[in-house]
């Protein structure tokens, strides 16, 4: 049937392959109680439907999975978050906010990215994400997936990637400074986040510190930190200190 089903949704790439929505669906993970990845049903659901101008409908080929997942699959946010669903129906909760994928049909007020482009994204925290076949998303939330990306690897940059700005330019302000040979000292840095955050600072001309694991460092210089600290020295704090006074 999954197989027919989007066969059906490529042969027509448009929103009127939708007016037989409810016999149309789609594999997702999902979730019908909090609790562990054992609560987690591969199943059938419901294919996303197209309701506003802007939405993009996409045919997903790679998700990561993100720190934020494990904590909703633990019930994290049931109540916050329910807010801005209006209260609807909280499960099934299909998890995954990063994705890769191509895009099989779009809202009539989408014009930068048409169907058949391979794209990469994410969905916001409210949202069924992108653990699914299918997956809809706000247009603003998309980018166009160069083709040196592969899939899995466009799904893993937009969720780490904005985490890491936003905690450097916002809740940092770098966005208010002269950000040419600033100190940065990031904790943790081959990791998800910290690879982007490195990146970003790289790109703005700061002087970069990092704390990694022995086996991570040659990863953390090549993405162009100037000092590296390896957590696992006995001699550590002395060393950072002594460093970045």
């Amino acid at each position: 049937m999954l197989k027919n089903t989007l066969s059906f949704i490529r042969s027509s790439y448009s929103s009127t392959a939708f007016s037989v929505k409810e016999k149309l669906k789609a594999k997702a993970w999902q979730l019908h109680e909090y609790g562990d990845t054992s609560n987690l049903r591969l199943d059938y659901s419901r294919l996303p439907v197209i309701r506003k101008p802007n939405e993009v409908l996409v045919q997903v080929e790679a998700a990561s999975v993100n720190p934020i997942d494990l904590y909703m699959l633990g019930g994290y946010g049931q109540t916050l978050f329910q807010i801005p669903r209006n209260f609807e129906l909280e499960f099934p909760l299909i998890l995954g906010r990063d994705f890769a994928g191509t895009v099989i049909s779009t809202g009539h007020g989408v014009s930068k990215i048409k169907v058949g482009d391979p794209v990469y994204g994410f969905v916001p925290l409210h949202k069924p994400g992108s653990f699914a076949e299918v997956v809809l998303s706000d247009a603003c939330h998309l980018q166009s997936r160069p083709k040196h990306l592969s899939p899995v690897q466009g799904a893993s940059l937009v969720y780490s990637s904005m985490t890491a700005w936003s905690a450097l330019f916002l809740f940092g302000n770098l966005l208010l400074k002269q950000k040419e040979g600033i100190r940065v000292l990031i904790l943790g840095a081959s990791g998800g986040v910290g690879t982007a955050a490195v990146q970003l600072l790289k790109s703005q001309n700061c002087v970069v510190y990092c704390t990694c694991a022995k086996y991570a460092v040659d990863l953390v210089y090549s993405l162009g930190s100037d000092c590296i600290f390896s957590y696992t020295d006995p001699d550590y704090e002395k060393n950072v200190e002594l460093e970045t006074r």
